[in-house]
């Protein structure tokens, strides 16, 4: 069980920071407060509904628990930020001592850590005295978060030793090592200065080994560093790094589960049998250039690698890390991994992916070849992804100014494509439907994905509260909640009666707060949050994904 708890925090670690990028304490709030700051844009009638749907959504999150509340709480604060500052602070203070007074639940993927986190960030600059005393009270992974964070400003003033301390302060057993402040830190030091970049690096490699945790797999980790610097490193150390974190991976072939990496962007799609496969695919650059002979090697145990090479001749950078279509799941599966180097099983879905792609680079103005083509492409659904309704949904997307009913032709196709997909794969190509809809003006048709999309999500529900087999994640976390969200964003986009008469078919109070907190997002144009998925049923049957809740600020 230890093991597991582990694994869904650091997984939803990972989910977290592929979509949010924290920087300098100071600086992120500051930015954050800026970036938010709307309010001028939006005219008094879209306030106005906006400041009722936070009123609504903050009387129901005071009827909810543990971390979903501080949740709820944290997303009220992001919507009043430049609306009304004082209630951005006091719903901020609500969250982060909701965070704090949460217990550690199983169910809790790691998401009290980084709200916790959020919101006590917002608190130190709006409210300093206020923000020491939360932080007195914070978890020591936090406290030793908002510490690291500093150390790339004090490292850019030239004292890297105190940025190395900083760096390594309050350590703990339940704290993990600040990889994404070590990389800040290293992105601030001069291209030339090799020797603090070593130092920085040495650092990060000896809390790794002292941790060997074969499951802290984050944007923000070791590999990350690996992949991100390794040029500016020397290649003994690097070559280090590479042979612990392969030898960390390679041990989940003798352990008692194994879990499955999936990546995607518009860039296309990439997956992964085994945290091995994942950690060999960030690495090869590296390992290419610095120890050919073993890349090789690896390359013909792992049969997939060749193709992936291909498709994604940059590695893991190839998929764009400020693509707004990225999105990834994890599957964990009972057994070890198959082969610690994986085998061919991915094969046929890389292939199809290069013959969706060669599509796509192929189609210039005739779209009706490339549509036809996409047609002709086997279907070969994974979790809720498939290549050929990617394909179809991105031809789509690629004529929607220039020849509209093609763009129209595209989504029929795959309207009919998904029809026998499971619930939520249903749901999310539904939502991307409706949200291209409402970009090419087409209300009608985006209403009839959204009324399609609500018949999955109670679909969904039904899962989760299956009394044989509940999902015992949180409940903000549900794939039914998520969707919902996901849905009432594009109902509030159509129309304020449509946004209501979507929140009314929530089958729980708990989702109208999450979906109302909605409503003001998209009236206000916020920056999305991560709309985090999670599923938690019997046998260790357990899925991760965020959900990709259509941002009007995109």
């Amino acid at each position: 069980m230890y093991y597991h708890r582990k694994l869904t925090i650091l997984l939803f670690a990972f989910l977290l920071e592929f979509r949010v990028r924290i920087s300098n304490l100071a600086v992120s709030a500051i930015l954050f407060a800026n970036v938010c700051s709307l309010a001028a844009d939006h005219p008094p009638t879209a306030d106005k509904e906006a400041l009722r749907a936070l009123e609504l959504a903050g009387a129901g999150a005071s009827g909810m628990r543990g971390v979903d509340r501080a949740y709820a709480y944290w997303l009220i604060s992001r919507d009043y930020s430049g609306l009304d500052n004082k209630a951005q602070l006091e719903m901020a203070k609500k969250s982060c001592e909701s965070a704090i007074r949460a217990e550690p639940e199983a169910s809790d993927p790691g998401l009290r850590l980084r709200v916790e986190r959020d919101s006590l960030q917002l608190i130190l600059v709006m409210q300093p005295k206020k923000g020491e005393e939360f932080l007195a009270q914070a978890d020591p992974q936090v406290r030793q978060w908002i510490t690291a964070d500093k150390a790339a400003s004090v490292a850019n003033k030239g004292d890297i030793d105190k940025a190395l301390d900083m760096l390594a302060q309050d350590m703990s057993q339940s704290s993990e090592y600040p990889y994404a402040q070590a990389m800040k830190v290293m992105r601030t030091l001069p291209a030339s200065d090799r020797e603090d970049k070593d130092r920085v690096f040495a650092q990060a490699l000896t809390y790794y080994r002292v941790k060997n945790d074969k499951y802290n797999i984050t944007m923000f980790d070791l590999g990350a560093m690996v992949e991100k610097f390794w040029q500016d490193l020397s290649p003994g150390l690097v070559l280090e790094a590479i042979d612990a974190l392969l030898e960390s991976a390679e041990s989940e072939a003798t352990a008692d589960f194994h879990q499955e990496i999936s990546l995607s962007s518009s860039k296309g799609t990439a997956g992964f049998g085994s945290i091995y496969q994942y950690r060999a695919f960030q690495l090869m650059p590296a390992l290419n250039a610095l120890d050919p002979s073993r890349a090789k090697k690896i390359t013909e145990n792992f049969q997939q690698m060749a193709d992936l090479q291909k498709q994604f001749p940059d590695g893991l950078s190839t998929l764009g890390e400020k693509d707004s279509k990225q999105s990834i799941s994890f599957s964990i599966k009972n057994g070890p991994a198959t082969s610690a180097a994986g085998s061919g099983d991915g094969l046929p879905q890389i292939r199809l992916q290069a013959r969706a792609d060669k599509i796509i680079a192929d189609a210039g103005d005739d779209t009706d070849t490339a549509l036809k083509n996409a047609l002709a492409l086997p279907d070969n659904l994974q979790a809720m992804q498939s290549v050929k309704a990617d394909l179809l949904l991105r031809i789509a997307t690629l004529t929607q100014k220039s020849h509209p009913s093609k763009s129209m032709n595209a989504l029929h196709e795959l309207a009919n494509l998904i029809k026998d997909y499971p619930p939520l794969a249903q749901s999310r190509y539904l939502v991307e439907m409706g949200d291209l809809y409402l970009r090419m003006k087409e209300k009608d048709a985006a209403t009839d994905a959204i009324e399609r999309g609500l018949k999955q999500m109670v679909l969904l529900y039904k899962i989760d509260t299956n009394s044989d087999d509940p999902n015992r994640a949180l409940k903000s976390s549900w794939p039914s909640t998520v969707v919902s969200r996901a849905l009432v964003s594009l109902a509030t986009r159509v129309s304020a009666k449509l946004s209501e008469d979507t929140i009314k078919q929530a089958p729980d109070p708990d989702f109208q707060v999450f979906d109302r907190i909605e409503v003001a997002s998209v009236l206000l144009k916020t920056p999305s949050y991560p709309a985090l998925m999670h599923e938690s049923h019997k046998d260790n049957k357990m899925s991760y994904g965020v959900f990709p809740v259509p941002s009007v600020s995109q």
